[in-house]
C-alpha cells in the first residue's frame, strides 16, 4: 500500500512560512548559530572549527550517541541509532520490525506518520483518546484489541496534540500488558522535557522495557528543528541493527 498524502505537512508547506503570524508552532524557541557556538567548551569549539563535510559513521557520531545515551538509564551508545530527524526514525522502525501479516495498535490522534507508515505495511487498530475521559489511555480497550498476530503498540506521550501524560502506574500497566503478549512498544517521546510539571515526567520506555523503543529528536524540547537530529534508543541490539539496515537506504550518515 502506498503512503497517503501527509495532510499536516501538506497544509503547512503552503502556509507555515507565508503567514504573517505563526500560531501553530510545535517546538520551543530556537537559537542562532552564534548562541550555540558560544555555549561550546574548548573541546567542542575545536571540533566545530575543524568540522569537515565528509561522510560520517552511519549510526551517528560516537560522541553524540554517547551523550544521547545519558538520557536513558542503563543504556550505552550502542543502544542508540541516529537519524535525519524523528520522521526517518518512524519510517525505518516500521519497515524493520513490521511485516505484512502483522498487526499494530496505535494511540490516536497522533502525528500522521505514526499511524500511516505502519498501516502501509500491515493492519492497524486505532485506540482513540477521548475528551470525556480526560484524554487518558484506556488499557482495557488496548487489551481487547490485541490479536494473535499483534506485534507492536505505538504510543505518544507527552501526547500530541492534547498534552496528556499518563501516570507512572498506567505506564507500567502498558509495559506489563506488552510483556504479557510479547509486544514491541514504540514510544514517541519527542515532547518529553516539555512537561508543565516536571513531576509528571515519565521514565523512558527504552529504560523501562526490554522491547521498548524510545523516539527522540532535537526539534521539539531543544528548539533545534533545523539541525535534523533524531534517534531511537532500545535495549534490544537486534532491533537496532535491523532498523539501521533500513536507514542505509535513506540518509546513510
Amino acid at each position: 500500500m502506498k503512503l497517503p498524502v501527509f495532510k499536516l505537512e501538506d497544509y503547512l508547506s503552503v502556509r507555515e512560512f507565508g503567514a504573517p503570524y505563526m500560531l501553530c508552532g510545535s517546538d520551543a524557541e530556537s537559537h542562532s548559530m552564534a548562541d550555540i557556538v558560544n555555549m561550546a567548551d574548548e573541546e567542542c569549539l575545536e571540533m566545530w572549527n575543524n568540522l569537515g563535510l565528509s561522510y560520517t559513521e552511519a549510526r551517528g557520531n560516537p560522541l553524540m550517541l554517547e551523550e544521547i545515551s545519558k538520557l536513558y538509564d542503563g543504556l550505552k551508545k550502542d543502544d542508540v541509532l541516529s537519524f535525519a530527524g524523528a520522521e526517518e526514525g518512524i519510517y525505518c522502525m516500521s519497515h524493520a520490525l513490521l511485516e505484512k501479516d502483522d498487526h499494530a495498535i496505535v494511540i490516536v490522534p497522533c502525528y500522521q506518520s505514526l499511524e500511516a507508515v505502519p498501516n502501509s505495511i500491515c493492519s492497524t487498530t486505532k485506540i482513540q483518546l477521548r475528551y470525556e475521559n480526560d484524554w487518558n489511555v484506556d488499557i482495557d480497550e488496548i487489551r481487547k484489541s490485541i490479536r494473535p498476530n499483534t506485534k507492536m503498540l505505538i504510543i505518544n506521550f507527552p501526547h500530541n496534540p492534547t498534552g496528556s501524560v499518563p501516570s507512572r502506574e498506567k505506564q507500567q500497566e502498558l509495559i506489563d500488558l506488552a510483556r504479557e503478549h510479547d509486544l514491541w512498544i514504540f514510544s514517541d517521546e519527542v515532547y518529553r522535557l516539555l512537561e508543565i510539571d516536571e513531576n509528571d515526567r515519565l521514565p523512558t520506555i527504552a529504560s523501562k522495557y526490554e522491547k521498548g523503543l524510545s523516539l527522540g529528536v532535537m526539534s521539539k524540547a531543544y528548539g533545534l528543528a533545523g539541525l535534523r537530529i533524531g534517534w531511537i534508543a532500545c535495549q534490544n541490539k537486534e532491533a537496532i541493527d535491523k532498523i539501521g539496515h533500513i536507514k542505509h537506504y535513506l540518509s546513510i550518515c
